[in-house]
C-alpha cells in the first residue's frame, strides 16, 4: 500500500471539485452528478481553497511551517495559562 502525502490530497481533491463545478450536470454509466447551483459553487469554492492549499504547502518549506506552528502553540498555551489564572483567581 502506497503513502500518498497531504499536497497529492489536496491536488487531487482541488481539481475533481472543480471539474465538477464546471461540468455540473453529468452521467457515466451508473454514476451520475447533479449538484444543482448551490453544490457547483461549494464544489467551486472547495476546489479554489484545495489548490491554494496545495500552492502553500508545495512552495513553502516544511521547516518554517513548522517553527510557525510551534510558537503558535506555545503562544496559546501561554494565552490559556493567563485565561484560566484570570477565571480563577487565587
Amino acid at each position: 500500500m502506497t503513502n500518498t502525502s497531504l499536497t497529492t490530497i489536496l491536488l487531487i481533491s482541488g481539481l475533481v471539485l472543480l471539474s465538477i463545478s464546471i461540468i455540473g450536470q453529468s452521467k457515466l454509466l451508473f454514476l451520475e452528478i447533479n449538484p444543482g447551483c448551490w453544490g457547483r459553487f461549494l464544489a467551486f469554492i472547495l476546489g479554489v481553497l484545495g489548490l491554494i492549499s496545495f500552492a502553500i504547502l508545495s512552495v513553502a518549506p516544511t521547516q518554517n511551517l513548522d517553527a510557525i506552528a510551534t510558537s503558535l502553540f506555545e503562544q496559546i498555551q501561554l494565552n490559556f495559562q493567563n485565561l484560566t489564572q484570570l477565571i480563577q483567581p487565587d
